[in-house]
């Protein structure tokens, strides 16, 4: 295989950040929070380790500023992009093992695949972070638009509904789907040309 069709491969899995992905993870949350008893008492009873130490602490912090920025036209400070990936690899990693570890076994195994990609995710974030290849240019600091707010509002409650009242999914794994859509698939499409990782991707490739 080519180093182009490595880095390539590379460059498909890793997730993107933005105001509307990270918007879309605590959308998710907060719906699944409203409609779903199980999912509250999954949280409370302290089942998972989601809600407890720094994963609650940093799950805060994103929480705040994601809203905050989508909300806001206020330029985001280098911090603020720091703290905002810090909570995108958490919701990788740490859902994509609570996924896998709590779904197994309650959903239909073809599910797991969810799981398993929010971990490949998170591992790929830990390791380019690693090497130092993890930065703020990762996330794409653009001012979301009304009309990609609201699509992804729709799309993200409508899909948390189903999940819990169409299909009685078990709580971690319709968080586990909605961060992997939000990340992979909502991410990319607000990325589009602005893609700040395929735009790295293609001047490496140049060089």
């Amino acid at each position: 295989m080519s180093s182009g069709a490595g880095l390539s491969i590379l460059v498909f899995f890793i997730p993107r950040f933005n105001e509307v992905s990270l918007f879309a993870i605590c959308l998710s949350v907060g719906t699944l929070w409203g409609i779903s008893p199980d999912a509250r008492d999954y949280f409370l009873q302290g089942e998972t380790g989601l809600a407890s130490g720094i994963p609650l602490v940093l799950a805060g912090i994103g929480t705040a500023l994601s809203l905050f920025h989508i909300l806001t036209r206020r330029h985001k400070s280098t911090l603020e992009k720091i703290m905002l990936l810090a909570f995108g690899v958490m919701a990788c990693s740490l859902v994509g093992y609570e996924g896998w570890n709590h779904g197994l076994g309650q959903d239909p195994r073809w599910l797991m695949v969810f799981p398993v990609w929010n971990m490949v995710n998170g591992v790929l974030l830990l390791l380019l972070f690693r090497f130092g290849a993890l930065n703020t240019r990762f996330f794409q600091d653009g001012q979301a638009r009304f009309a990609q707010i609201a699509a992804c509002s729709v799309g993200v409650v409508g899909g948390v509904m189903i999940g819990e009242w169409g299909f009685a999914l078990h709580p971690i794994t319709i968080l586990s789907i909605s961060v992997c859509l939000s990340l992979n698939l909502i991410g990319r499409l607000v990325s589009l040309d602005s893609d700040p990782v395929r735009i790295r991707y293609r001047r490496y490739v140049r060089r």
